[in-house]
C-alpha cells in the first residue's frame, strides 16, 4: 500500500558551488537530479527552493519517480 504524508517544513542538505563561467550552482543532495543555477547565491537558493518544490510535486504525482530514485 502506498500513502503520502504532508510535511510543512523539511530541511534538505544542499551543495552550492561556483562554476567556471561564474554562475552559482546548487544541488539538493537528497533529491536525485534536483539542480539549478543563478548569478548570485541568493538567486540560486531561491531557484533551488522552486526546484525542490517541483521535484516533490512531480514525485507525488508519479510515485515511480520517487521509488526509482531511492532503490
Amino acid at each position: 500500500m502506498t500513502s503520502y504524508v504532508t510535511v510543512p517544513k523539511v530541511r534538505f542538505k544542499v551543495r552550492i558551488t561556483r562554476d567556471e563561467a561564474g554562475y552559482w550552482v546548487a544541488e539538493c543532495v537528497s533529491l536525485p537530479g534536483c539542480v539549478t543555477q543563478g548569478t548570485t547565491k541568493t538567486e540560486t537558493l531561491d531557484n533551488l527552493q522552486e526546484a525542490i518544490a517541483g521535484w516533490l510535486e512531480t514525485a507525488q504525482a508519479h510515485p515511480e519517480i520517487w521509488e526509482a530514485g531511492y532503490r
